[in-house]
């Protein structure tokens, strides 16, 4: 499945979905083994920056939010692939593996990750 969204920060990532509320949760035993693309509501500055400066983040999903928008000037600045705009975005949760191109705006979604 593609999901059309609009691309705010170029680049190519895949790895696990996962929302914010969980990212703020999960031990960093979880992390170790897993890439996470964080999925939020909105871009707002303190959800990701925080994911962000935790250092497991590889590309962000947001399904409010624009060029403009906190969150994407600081994906743009830290080289991670941003796309808003994904409706469907409470499809994406759970233990899938996803891919992100944040130049095309698409968020493709592979599977159950592993």
């Amino acid at each position: 499945m593609i999901i059309q969204g609009m691309g705010v920060s170029p680049g190519i990532a895949s790895g696990m979905a996962i929302s914010a509320e969980d990212y703020q949760t999960r031990s960093v035993e979880f992390f170790e083994d897993n890439k996470c693309l964080l999925l939020a509501k909105d871009l707002s500055f303190d959800v990701v920056a925080e994911a962000i400066l935790g250092g497991r983040l590889v590309a962000v999903i947001a399904e409010q939010g624009g060029l403009c928008s906190h969150g994407a000037t600081l994906a743009r600045e830290f080289g991670i692939p941003c796309v808003t705009g994904v409706g469907q975005i409470q499809d994406l949760f759970g233990s899938q593996r996803i891919v992100v191109d944040g130049a095309k705006g698409t968020v493709e979604v592979m599977g159950v990750a592993h």
